[in-house]
């Protein structure tokens, strides 16, 4: 006699359970997912068109690799969901959230420059900015799209999607 696959029931298609979801299908788990609208709906978890995804996180070593990471997935699932354009951290103090930032990203091997924000924005008044932290590895997840090709790899890995309204009594 052999063994059933491991099953699993996700309620919440937002970038969260559909990526649980995905994950699990896609190691033979028997996965459903249950969104009350659909999968990046406005409604929906997740469901803003865009996010900032950036690793600066002041001095969370944590969230940065966690940050990084997710950098990499997205690339891997699918690189037109992310729109490389960098990120510019203007910081008022030589020693505040950016410079501790900056010395966890340099840490962690992730690239960063210090540029000056005059030359980057010469609309801006910038008299009181100490340094202008450049994060070219950064840019913005289009949320709402990533949350349906999430879903769709999971549903395509064998998830069955049902769009319902969960209930603790089932």
């Amino acid at each position: 006699m052999s063994a059933s696959p491991p099953s699993l029931v996700v309620v919440g298609a937002g970038v969260f359970g559909a990526s649980l979801a995905r994950h699990c299908a896609l190691a033979g788990w028997e996965v459903a997912l249950v969104e009350r609208v659909a999968p990046g709906h406005v409604r929906a978890g997740s469901g803003d068109e865009s996010r900032l995804i950036r690793c600066c996180h002041g001095p969370d070593a944590w969230h940065t690799r966690s940050a990084r990471r997710a950098w990499a997935l997205w690339h891997e699932i699918d690189p037109a969901l992310v729109v490389d354009s960098g990120v510019a951290w203007l910081a008022r103090r030589d020693d505040g959230w950016e410079a501790a930032g900056e010395a966890v990203l340099r840490a962690e091997g992730i690239p960063c420059e210090r540029a000056d924000a005059a030359e980057l924005f010469p609309s801006i008044a910038t008299d009181d900015v100490r340094f202008t932290l450049l994060e070219p590895e950064a840019g913005i997840l289009r949320a709402r799209d990533a949350v349906k090709t999430l879903a769709a790899q999971a549903v395509a890995a064998g998830a069955e999607l049902i769009l319902a309204e969960a209930r603790p009594d089932g």
